[in-house]
């Protein structure tokens, strides 16, 4: 495997120009149609940088690799982009875009579980309850070390991919997913012994970003001035509410009903502003309520 990637990633080097902006996307093969959001994002956020610097071309690598895996081949320069939740270790490992990507979506975690533990879930009101159980979640994932920090039991022993099929066989756990991912990845995987838990939300401050090679300024300040640019006039947003699986993940689930859990979020760092996240997931939940009026 590892032979494999170094000649893919060998023969995209050799063979980009200037203005190549290659990415990880991998859609297909994780079962996350969600990832093609944060292409079109990419997409909206170069059509929208002010300066004309020429046409890019985006080079979609579909590879399954982990995300830390993907920060090495960032600073290695085989790739040139990659989007997921900041954390401060992230920030010190590439250089962050520092514009949310989805308005705190992926600190709103709804739980997938397994169905046979339905009445399990059912009496859950508080976090010392959510504590007992066990959450599965990716090695090197910052959910890990978040869920770590408030208490919480963690297994991270399985490959990301083959989470949802330790949920199926297993008896008192769950699947923290970002409220537009769980309903989707379900939707795809089409699996009847697994839901959503009514109710239950975990809540924390969380931002995703772009994240560039550290000496990659250009294509940085490039990303930046295209984001807050798309922030401004409302594209960004519009792409956010418009995207289709979003607009079904927030028909499914019914917020108004919601009992959040709260968490604290220690992996950010100090510069991130959680005030302003905070009122993008107030404004998302309120929003994602008119959608589930919309389905009924």
């Amino acid at each position: 495997m590892i032979r494999v990637l170094i000649c893919i990633f060998a023969l995209i080097s050799s063979s980009s120009f200037a203005e190549t902006i290659r990415y990880v996307d991998a859609t297909a093969l994780r079962n996350n149609p969600n990832n093609m959001y944060f292409v079109k994002v990419l997409e909206l956020a170069l059509a929208k940088a002010k300066k004309d610097t020429g046409t890019e071309w985006l080079q979609p690598l579909d590879v399954m690799i982990t995300q830390k895996r993907q920060l090495i081949e960032l600073k290695k320069q085989n790739i040139d982009v990659m989007w997921t939740m900041s954390s401060a270790q992230r920030d010190q490992q590439a250089l962050a875009v520092p514009v949310p990507l989805a308005f705190g979506s992926y600190g709103l975690r709804l739980l997938v579980i397994n169905k046979g533990d339905q009445h399990v879930f059912s009496r859950i009101e508080k976090a010392e309850q959510l504590k007992r159980l066990t959450a599965l979640v990716g090695r090197d994932w910052p959910d890990k070390l978040i869920l770590l920090d408030n208490g919480y039991r963690i297994d991270d022993s399985s490959n990301e991919e083959l989470l949802y099929g330790v949920l199926q066989k297993e008896n008192a756990h769950y699947f923290p997913r970002a409220v537009t991912e769980a309903n989707s990845e379900l939707s795809v995987l089409n699996n009847k012994q697994l839901m959503i838990a009514p109710r239950l939300v975990m809540q924390y401050p969380a931002v995703m970003y772009f994240y560039v090679r550290k000496g990659n300024l250009a294509l940085a300040k490039k990303l930046t001035e295209g984001l807050n640019a798309a922030l401004k006039d409302g594209s960004l947003e519009e792409l956010f509410f418009s995207f289709e699986h979003h607009r079904k993940a927030f028909a499914a689930f019914d917020f108004t009903q919601a009992e959040f859990i709260q968490l604290d979020n220690r992996q950010l760092s100090a510069s991130v502003d959680l005030e302003q996240i905070y009122k993008m997931q107030n404004r998302l939940i309120g929003n994602a309520s008119k959608y589930l009026q919309s389905s009924h």
